[in-house]
């Protein structure tokens, strides 16, 4: 239902557009909105963007895929058919027609669908993309919409709010569509412009935000380009485009990889095509990428990403500790079906200043002072580290951690010295060039051994060249759809006969990794190829 009522946003949106919208607006009073509630949001700056020649196609081309035709059902391809907020908002269209003797076509919903349109996107609480703002073209439909100027003088659910610009000031128009909805709407010539939410455009007074309103406008200019330029790179090849920032889906773990930027998936000649946007001083493809340490991870992963850490992002992470030398970049993170979510395992390349003599008073500190929970039986508040130098010289750091969702349970002769009845036995260890951290210690160990050649690695399945090609991406669909289905349990969900038939479809698919060949293109985007797994 929350996937539904994401899209209906859209349609709402584009619905909207078909209710005021004209060259020649009728004068009607100001009426402005006030009271609302701040959003935090750059209109220059979206954390997802989709750029499309036509909406309504765009489900459908999603299900090209193969992998996700199996996720997706056929109620993604057709969602905006029978949506209970798009009876909402063809009610709205046919009371304003009834009221106010308008003609107006029951198809107005599907002309605006077939225009091209970008559609940008905003966090809201809980780091959810919550809040949009469409913007495109009505040229099939312009001509519907001008009968409904003059309703915004006397109607209750529409009313004009705000002017933007100077003498030639364009109209915006707000519709209430239920008690919690409410949409702002703003068109100049062939160009429209709808707001998901009052509070994007407007302050607590009713007046719009100088900066917001800049880029309104700039939304509503006839030589309108993409709204998100740090997306943009090349022009768009293809019928669509999806862009997100990688903080996005790096779901709380993109500070660890702060040298990615973002992911955009193409479609073009029936086909979708991904790539990777780098930042910083990691945009041209580094010698970093040719040396991720995947030999440390033990194969069996459901899915792993390895990507290249900027030096001064790095910096940033470890504020007054020198560990940039002693870093090559290059790091790598995997999920595990048995440690779920909440532990995955990383590990970092180390140069050949990382003598373990060197490095380790570096690491016990930083160990010693991120790593813990406050443990209330416990003298100095937390369980002691534990350090220890094992048989082939590997140094390995160790604190049991009080946590609801941990991975072991608490013995019960032990429970009065812990916080909680879970608990993870987080481990750091450095192991030749390779640096390893997990919350889950047995996952640890397993890395270890992976190291010491008696466990499988993640090197072992790659088919790519690594003097060529650098595998940044790795996905085990059948391991996956055990994890997912695991994840969903513990987070106390039923996946019930909507979801277990979606990841049964998953585990059917081949696994594959993700390869980067070549140099960058314009602004840092890699193209990315998919390469199975051996």
């Amino acid at each position: 239902m929350k996937l539904r009522q994401r899209w209906v946003g859209l349609a709402l949106a584009v619905g909207v557009c078909g209710v005021v919208l004209a060259a020649t607006q009728a004068e009607t009073t100001l009426k402005p909105l006030v009271g609302l509630a701040s959003l935090s949001a750059d209109l220059s700056r979206p954390d997802a963007l989709i750029e499309s020649d036509s909406l309504s196609a765009l489900p459908a081309a999603v299900i090209q895929s193969p992998l996700l035709k199996d996720l997706l059902t056929e109620d993604f391809a057709f969602y905006y058919q029978d949506l209970d907020t798009r009876l909402d908002v063809l009610g709205a269209i046919k009371r304003l027609a009834f009221e106010h003797d308008l003609r107006l076509s029951d198809r107005l919903l599907d002309a605006v669908f077939d225009e091209p349109a970008e559609v940008a996107f905003w966090r809201g609480e809980g780091g959810r993309l919550r809040h949009w703002m469409l913007s495109g073209t009505r040229n099939g439909i312009a001509k519907s919409l001008e009968v409904l100027a003059r309703v915004a003088a006397d109607d209750k659910q529409l009313s004009r709010v705000a002017e933007l610009g100077g003498a030639a000031a364009v109209p915006v128009y707000a519709l209430k569509l239920n008690t919690r909805t409410t949409v702002l709407f703003a068109s100049r010539g062939d160009r429209l412009v709808v707001l998901s939410h009052p509070a994007l455009l407007l302050d607590a007074e009713g007046a719009p935000i100088a900066e917001r309103a800049t880029a309104v406008l700039a939304a509503l200019s006839e030589a309108s380009e993409p709204r998100a330029g740090h997306f943009a790179g090349e022009p768009r090849q293809g019928a669509h485009r999806l862009s997100v920032a990688f903080d996005v889906l790096g779901q709380g773990y993109g500070q660890f990889i702060p040298g990615v930027k973002s992911v955009r998936f193409e479609h073009a000649d029936k086909a979708w095509r991904a790539a990777l946007q780098f930042s910083g001083d990691v945009a041209s493809q580094p010698p970093a990428l040719k040396s991720l340490p995947w030999r440390a991870l033990p194969e069996g992963a459901a899915f792993c990403a390895g990507l290249p850490v900027g030096p001064a992002e790095l910096a940033a992470l470890t504020p007054g500790v020198a560990v940039k030398p002693y870093l090559t970049g290059a790091a790598a993170v995997c999920w595990y079906e048995a440690q779920g979510w909440q532990a995955p395992l990383f590990a970092l390349g180390l140069t050949a200043d990382a003598k373990p003599e060197t490095l380790a008073p570096v690491l016990s500190g930083l160990f010693e002072q991120w790593i813990g929970a406050r443990e209330f039986e416990q003298e100095a508040g937390r369980f002691p580290v534990r350090q220890t130098v094992l048989p082939d010289g590997a140094r390995v750091w160790r604190r049991e951690v009080s946590a609801r969702y941990g991975e072991l349970t608490v013995p019960a002769e032990r429970r009065s010295a812990f916080s909680a009845d879970r608990y993870f036995d987080v481990g750091l260890a450095q192991s030749g060039d390779v640096l390893l951290f997990s919350p889950s210690g047995p996952l640890l160990d397993k890395a270890l051994d992976t190291l010491a050649k008696r466990y499988p690695s993640i090197a072992d399945r790659l088919n790519a060249d690594p003097a060529t090609d650098s595998s940044v991406f790795l996905l085990d669909p059948p391991r996956l759809a055990r994890f997912l289905e695991t994840a969903t349990r513990d987070i106390g969900e039923e996946p019930g006969a909507s979801l277990l038939p979606r990841y049964a479809a998953m585990a059917s698919h081949p696994a594959l990794a993700a390869t980067l060949s070549g140099k960058a293109g314009q602004d840092g985007w890699h193209t990315v190829n998919w390469t199975p797994l051996k």
